[in-house]
C-alpha cells in the first residue's frame, strides 16, 4: 500500500505540474503546493495514508519538497530499518517528482524529502532525493 501511495503522489504530481514563470525556484514550489488544484489532489492522498495509521503532511522549505508521514500509534523503531529499505526502493519515484519540478517549475536544485515520523516525534527514517 505505501508503494501505490508514492505511486499515486508521483501521478498527481505529474498531471497537476503548472509553470511558474517569472519566480525563483522556492516562489514557485510554495505557490505550486499551496495552489487549489494540488491541494484538493492531496487530500485523496491523505486519506489513504489515515486508512493506514499515518498522516501525511506536505511543505516547502526553500527548493524542498517535503514529505512527513507521522504514524498515529507508536510503532517499533526497529522498523526504521524496513521504511529505510523501501525509500531506497521508491528511489526512482522521488527522483523522478524532484525532476518535474526542475523541468516544470524551473527550479535549479530541488530535493525532495520523505521522512517517517513516530508517534513520539522520533524520526524512524527520512532519505533526501534530488533530481536526475
Amino acid at each position: 500500500m505505501k508503494k501505490f501511495a508514492a505511486l499515486f503522489l508521483a501521478v498527481v504530481l505529474a498531471f497537476s505540474l503548472v509553470a511558474c514563470g517569472g519566480q525563483d525556484g522556492a516562489s514557485a514550489l510554495k505557490k505550486y503546493v499551496e495552489s487549489d488544484e494540488f491541494q484538493a489532489q492531496v487530500q485523496t492522498l491523505t486519506s489513504q495514508y489515515e486508512q493506514l495509521g499515518m498522516k501525511l503532511e506536505i511543505g516547502v522549505e526553500g527548493e524542498q519538497l517535503i514529505y512527513t508521514c507521522t504514524f498515529a500509534e507508536q510503532i517499533d523503531s526497529e522498523l526504521g530499518e524496513q521504511f529505510e529499505a523501501a525509500l531506497d526502493q521508491q528511489a526512482a519515484t522521488f527522483e523522478g517528482i524532484a525532476s518535474q519540478l526542475k523541468t516544470e517549475l524551473k527550479i535549479a536544485n530541488p530535493t525532495v524529502l520523505v521522512q517517517y515520523i513516530n508517534a513520539d516525534g522520533s524520526e524512524l527514517a527520512s532519505k533526501t532525493f534530488s533530481a536526475k
